[in-house]
């Protein structure tokens, strides 16, 4: 291997390293929600901070189960269909389903990474799948309920496909949870910079190849 492919190899690996868990769209680092999966509403609201109306930042401290959401932020409905936006999903929305049996579904999970939540035998479709989580944004009644906002993109074929959203509501204490319903956390992926010592080591290596290169051509 050559002295330039080693430094090129050198200057990359001091990029970002993502977690296992991590699934990468855009700028953002996402937990997949099946890590999250049977947890109710309330059960992260304790992890997250949340206040209604579901404006804001919503910081995450402490462990959900055995992940830890330390520095994550819990996404709000509106947030989670920007990721499906960025994903290639045409229009999500409230309960629609758009372009039946289009490429999109299949590549939020073959592309991006996103792991299936869902249990084809649930619906009776083979090779179903589906990835659903709860957001953020909610609605806190009175009663001390909540209808809380589940996000989901299904993989079905001509008649399942869809992005959208739905309400479900939850009773505080009854610890609602779905086997196949996760959470959407996401956090900012940081841009690594090299410290200034790093730096000059990699310009020092350039320009050294660069001379002992020069004074071949001259020999």
């Amino acid at each position: 291997m050559s002295t330039i492919c080693r430094i090129l190899i050198l200057m990359i690996s001091l990029g970002t390293a993502l977690p296992a868990s991590a699934v990468l769209v855009g700028t953002n680092d996402w937990i997949d929600p099946i890590e999250t999966a049977n947890r109710s509403w309330f059960e992260i609201s304790q992890v997250c901070t949340f206040s209604s109306p579901s404006f804001g930042s919503s910081r995450c401290e402490g462990a959900l189960g055995s992940v830890d959401l330390t520095g994550y932020f819990w996404a709000t409905e509106m947030q989670v269909m920007d990721l499906f936006v960025e994903m290639g999903v045409p229009e999500p929305g409230y309960s629609r389903f758009d372009l039946r049996d289009g490429l999109w579904p299949a590549s939020v999970f073959d592309v991006f990474g996103f792991t299936s939540t869902g249990n084809p035998a649930d619906r009776g479709v083979p090779g179903l799948r589906e990835v659903r989580g709860f957001t953020r944004t909610a609605e806190l009644l009175s009663n001390g309920n909540v209808f809380a906002q589940i996000a989901q993109i299904v993989d079905g074929g001509l008649e399942l496909d869809g992005a959208f959203s739905r309400a479900e509501s939850e009773r505080r204490g009854d610890r609602f949870r779905f086997a196949s319903v996760g959470g959407w956390f996401f956090k900012p992926v940081a841009t690594v910079v090299p410290e200034p010592s790093t730096l000059s080591v990699i310009l020092l290596s350039l320009f050294g190849v660069g001379i002992a290169r020069l004074r071949q051509v001259e020999a």
